[in-house]
């Protein structure tokens, strides 16, 4: 939970604040980074669809509800998509045990 500070009736929350005052430090007011971090979630996402795909490639219910959440999450606003992506992570961590050291390219 964020914590909030009143002062003259005014409530902000701490991390907003800490957030704008960086930017400021910059000249970049927060409504001009906002858009750009749009871009940026997406394109985590496409890094994590690709972390699942070369687990599974194709075949694995993961890749698809990965999929179907980032869809979702594009065409409406809201939770739901959120809530596949997690499970499907969930589900990838099932199936996938990762081996430290494990060599990766032979």
């Amino acid at each position: 939970m964020p914590l909030s500070v009143c002062s003259g009736g005014a409530c902000t929350s701490i991390y907003i604040s800490t957030v704008t005052s960086i930017l400021s430090s910059f000249s970049l007011p927060l409504t001009l980074v906002v858009p750009i971090l749009n871009y940026l979630g997406f394109a985590l996402q496409l890094v994590g669809l690709a972390s699942i795909y070369s687990a599974n490639k194709w075949r694995s219910l993961a890749f698809w509800l990965y999929v179907a959440g980032m869809a979702v999450m594009a065409i409406f606003e809201g939770w739901v998509g959120c809530i596949f992506i997690i499970a499907a992570v969930v589900l990838n961590a099932k199936t996938n045990k990762f081996v430290y050291g494990k060599k990766l390219f032979k």
